[in-house]
This record gives C-alpha cells, sequence and structure tokens, in this order.
C-alpha cells in the first residue's frame, strides 16, 4: 500500500493520513489525467483508438529523433551561435563554481526538492 500512496502524490501522507482506499481512488484518478483519450493528427485527422494512437505517438517521436533533415555541418553550428549573445561570468562567479560541493550545498538542494520524487 506504500507504493500507491507514495504514486498518489498526496501530501497528506507526508503528513500522516492512512486512508488506504483514499489513496487507491487518488492514483486511479491521477492516472486517468495521464491518458490520451483523442489525438489530432498533423493532418487534421482526429484518431481515439488505444492502438493508433500509441503508434502516432511511436512515429512522432521516432521522425523526430531521426537525423535526416540534420546535418553535421559545423559551419551552420558556427552560424547560429555568432548571432547569439552569451553573458560572461564574473570572477567572483567564476570562483564560486570551483571546487568541491559542500555538505552543506547538498543539504540545501535536498530540502529544497518535494518528498517522494526522484532528481531531475
Amino acid at each position: 500500500m506504500t507504493g500507491v500512496m507514495i504514486r498518489s502524490r498526496a501530501k497528506w501522507y507526508e503528513e500522516g493520513e492512512k486512508s488506504s482506499n483514499y489513496f487507491a481512488n487518488l492514483e486511479k484518478r491521477n492516472f486517468t489525467n495521464k491518458s490520451i483519450l483523442e489525438l489530432e493528427k498533423n493532418d487534421g485527422e482526429t484518431i481515439k483508438d488505444q492502438a493508433k494512437i500509441l503508434n502516432e505517438v511511436k512515429n512522432f517521436y521516432q521522425n523526430l529523433n531521426e537525423t535526416k533533415n540534420m546535418t553535421n555541418d559545423n559551419t551552420n553550428l558556427s552560424e547560429l551561435l555568432n548571432h547569439c549573445s552569451f553573458r560572461k561570468l564574473t570572477d567572483l562567479e567564476k570562483e564560486g563554481l570551483e571546487g568541491q560541493i559542500t555538505q552543506d550545498e547538498i543539504l540545501t538542494a535536498l530540502k529544497q526538492t518535494k518528498n517522494n520524487t526522484s532528481p531531475g
């Protein structure tokens, strides 16, 4: 039941609530909110069949990650970066980034994260 409580991401669990039914229903609702019930394709067609939706999503990401439209020409990259302006770090900022990470810095970062979540 602990997994159900964590996946439901309920604030009350962190504060000690133990209602199993409540957390199971909350997890079910959160799962439903993540479902794609219908999808509009680039050509305007709307699909509602889950198998077709999964296939369309798969195709979308395959096409997105293909390198056929990408070029490895460094001149294009240089040209792009030449039009960008990046702020340079001050000497004080550079010094702050040097050296080992302290335990206090780690503790501060951990305290700023929500409970039962993974980093990233």
